[in-house]
């Protein structure tokens, strides 16, 4: 009994961790082509002094795939569409 547990949850747990989907992957971009966020990095940056701190800031929450948009909630409304999505104009 103690194995068939086991092997169903080890089977669950691989499950979960793989990326089986009938979902078409794209690239996910929330703001438009003239947002600065969509915009080329010039040859010569000005660097900000606190880039460090930032990034190391960032390194805390290396599961957030989505530096400065929180998509769950508190933040301003973020809307994932296809091409099946009503079109209302």
């Amino acid at each position: 009994m103690n194995k068939l547990v086991l092997a169903t949850f080890l089977f669950t747990f691989l499950l979960s961790c793989s990326n089986i989907s009938n979902q078409p992957e794209f690239e996910k971009r929330f703001f438009s082509d003239k947002s600065f966020w969509n915009q080329p990095i010039g040859e010569n940056p000005e660097i900000d002094a606190r880039s460090d701190e930032w990034i190391a800031l960032m390194k805390t929450e290396p599961n957030t795939p989505n530096i400065g948009i929180n998509a769950s909630q508190w933040t301003i409304p973020v809307y994932e569409v296809d091409d099946s999505t009503p079109v209302y104009t």
